[in-house]
């Protein structure tokens, strides 16, 4: 997914201005890694799922140190998934015509409980030789893993409100 090749870029990217001892620029590793993207695949640019992950990253980038300074880990992780969500918001509105307003309370609510889950995922993943010691963390994986099951369960419970019709106004705007 274009999604992933993203991320596996930027990241070599990253490492690439690291080992050369250039300055570290997010924004051009980000910018550098679209291009060799579309240069290798030109189609990702009328992917939907490349364009959100291009303009998520690029809210993430550049809101970084305004969400640094939101206080606390969750609220850095609830300031980082409303950045997203304000970033990603054009481009929903431009391809599916309508928001539901439930995705305002769900995405900050969410959002901190999955990047816990893909971090102890990713901790699992890497360190299977750890498994002896990993026993809390499964537990503990698996509870996370309820307990957002269970707020989705929750909030699939409430109406759907959309707001809906042509966003060529609210897209500008935002």
């Amino acid at each position: 997914s274009p999604s992933v090749w993203r991320a596996i870029v930027f990241f070599l990217v990253t490492i690439l201005f690291e080992r050369l001892r250039l300055e570290k620029s997010e924004l051009t590793a980000l910018l550098l890694s679209a291009v060799l993207l579309l240069l290798a695949e030109p189609r990702f640019l009328f992917q939907i799922s490349f364009q959100l992950s291009y303009v998520i990253a690029l809210g993430v980038i550049l809101y970084k140190e305004t969400t640094m300074k939101a206080g606390g880990a969750l609220r850095r992780t609830l300031a980082a998934g409303l950045v997203s969500m304000l970033f990603s918001l054009p481009l929903l509105l431009l391809y599916f015509q309508q928001l539901s307003l439930l995705t305002l309370l769900a995405t900050p609510l969410i959002a901190p409980l999955v990047q816990l889950v893909i971090l102890l995922a990713a901790i699992y993943l890497y360190a299977p030789f750890l498994t002896q010691w990993l026993i809390p963390l499964n537990t503990f994986l698996a509870g996370s893993i309820g307990a957002m099951n269970w707020g989705v369960a929750q909030l699939n419970r409430i109406p759907p409100y959309f707001l809906e019709g042509r966003p060529w106004p609210l897209a500008l705007i935002l």
